[in-house]
Protein backbone atom coordinates (compact mmCIF):
# COMPACT_ATOMS: atom_id res chain seq x y z
CA UNK A 1 0.00 0.00 0.00
CA UNK A 2 1.56 3.21 -1.32
CA UNK A 3 0.68 6.64 -2.39
CA UNK A 4 3.97 6.60 -4.73
CA UNK A 5 3.19 6.39 -8.53
CA UNK A 6 6.71 4.91 -8.67
CA UNK A 7 5.79 1.91 -6.75
CA UNK A 8 2.73 1.71 -9.22
CA UNK A 9 5.21 1.49 -12.43
CA UNK A 10 7.83 -0.65 -10.75
CA UNK A 11 5.13 -3.46 -10.02
CA UNK A 12 3.91 -2.83 -13.42
CA UNK A 13 7.09 -3.89 -14.86
CA UNK A 14 7.46 -6.43 -12.47
CA UNK A 15 4.53 -8.09 -13.20
CA UNK A 16 5.33 -8.59 -17.00
CA UNK A 17 7.91 -11.09 -15.19
CA UNK A 18 5.42 -13.20 -14.33
CA UNK A 19 2.94 -15.10 -15.42
CA UNK A 20 -0.62 -14.09 -16.11
CA UNK A 21 -1.80 -16.22 -13.21
CA UNK A 22 0.76 -14.98 -11.06
CA UNK A 23 0.54 -11.15 -11.80
CA UNK A 24 -2.81 -10.82 -11.55
CA UNK A 25 -2.48 -11.50 -7.86
CA UNK A 26 -0.81 -8.75 -7.67
CA UNK A 27 -2.11 -5.71 -6.61
CA UNK A 28 -0.96 -2.35 -5.36
CA UNK A 29 -3.15 -0.07 -2.98
CA UNK A 30 -3.55 3.94 -2.88
CA UNK A 31 -5.49 4.09 0.42
CA UNK A 32 -7.52 2.13 2.50
CA UNK A 33 -10.45 1.78 0.88
CA UNK A 34 -8.86 0.26 -1.84
CA UNK A 35 -7.42 -2.27 0.54
CA UNK A 36 -10.44 -2.93 1.97
CA UNK A 37 -12.25 -4.15 -1.44
CA UNK A 38 -9.85 -7.02 -1.57
CA UNK A 39 -9.35 -7.63 1.98
CA UNK A 40 -11.96 -8.10 4.72
CA UNK A 41 -11.62 -5.86 7.70
CA UNK A 42 -11.76 -8.41 10.33
CA UNK A 43 -9.02 -9.99 9.14
CA UNK A 44 -6.80 -5.97 9.43
CA UNK A 45 -4.93 -4.75 12.22
CA UNK A 46 -6.34 -2.16 13.48
CA UNK A 47 -3.47 0.27 12.24
CA UNK A 48 -4.84 -0.71 8.40
CA UNK A 49 -8.73 0.33 9.85
CA UNK A 50 -9.42 -3.34 10.72
CA UNK A 51 -11.24 -5.12 14.07
CA UNK A 52 -8.03 -7.12 14.54
CA UNK A 53 -5.35 -6.85 17.40
CA UNK A 54 -2.89 -4.36 16.78
CA UNK A 55 0.33 -5.03 15.01
CA UNK A 56 2.27 -3.93 18.52
CA UNK A 57 -0.37 -6.68 19.91
CA UNK A 58 0.37 -9.14 17.83
CA UNK A 59 3.85 -9.48 17.43
CA UNK A 60 4.15 -9.16 21.68
CA UNK A 61 1.88 -12.79 21.48
CA UNK A 62 3.98 -13.87 18.62
CA UNK A 63 6.85 -13.26 20.36
CA UNK A 64 5.69 -14.87 23.85
CA UNK A 65 4.70 -17.70 22.29
CA UNK A 66 8.01 -18.51 20.28
CA UNK A 67 10.00 -17.71 24.21
CA UNK A 68 8.19 -20.32 25.78
CA UNK A 69 10.68 -23.11 27.41
CA UNK A 70 8.90 -26.36 25.41
CA UNK A 71 8.89 -24.24 22.17
CA UNK A 72 13.00 -23.03 22.74
CA UNK A 73 13.80 -27.02 23.08
CA UNK A 74 11.98 -28.18 20.34
CA UNK A 75 13.64 -25.36 18.00
CA UNK A 76 17.10 -26.36 19.44
CA UNK A 77 16.50 -29.80 18.70
CA UNK A 78 15.24 -29.37 14.96
CA UNK A 79 18.39 -27.50 14.69
CA UNK A 80 20.38 -30.08 15.73
CA UNK A 81 18.40 -32.71 12.60
CA UNK A 82 20.78 -33.31 9.86
CA UNK A 83 21.04 -36.07 7.12
CA UNK A 84 22.80 -38.98 8.12
CA UNK A 85 24.50 -39.47 4.22
CA UNK A 86 26.78 -42.75 5.29
CA UNK A 87 23.15 -44.74 5.49
CA UNK A 88 21.98 -42.86 1.89
CA UNK A 89 21.90 -45.89 -0.93
CA UNK A 90 23.09 -45.20 -4.60
CA UNK A 91 24.96 -42.65 -5.75
CA UNK A 92 26.84 -40.29 -3.44
CA UNK A 93 25.96 -36.41 -3.52
CA UNK A 94 28.77 -34.68 -5.12
CA UNK A 95 29.52 -30.99 -5.64
CA UNK A 96 27.92 -30.88 -9.36
CA UNK A 97 24.82 -32.31 -7.70
CA UNK A 98 21.88 -29.98 -7.84
CA UNK A 99 19.83 -30.14 -4.19
CA UNK A 100 20.73 -34.00 -3.94
CA UNK A 101 19.62 -34.44 -7.63
CA UNK A 102 22.34 -35.82 -9.81
CA UNK A 103 21.13 -35.13 -13.52
CA UNK A 104 21.30 -32.55 -15.76
CA UNK A 105 18.54 -30.25 -16.24
CA UNK A 106 17.01 -28.21 -19.18
CA UNK A 107 13.92 -26.30 -18.01
CA UNK A 108 12.51 -25.89 -14.60
CA UNK A 109 8.63 -25.01 -13.82
CA UNK A 110 7.09 -23.68 -11.34
CA UNK A 111 3.73 -23.18 -10.42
Amino acid sequence: MTTSKTVEVFVKILKQMFSTKIGNRIYVHMSLESLHEHVPKECLPEELGGYDKSLVTLNDEFTNELSKKENIVYFTEMGKAVVDESLRVGDKISKDDILGISGSFRTISVD
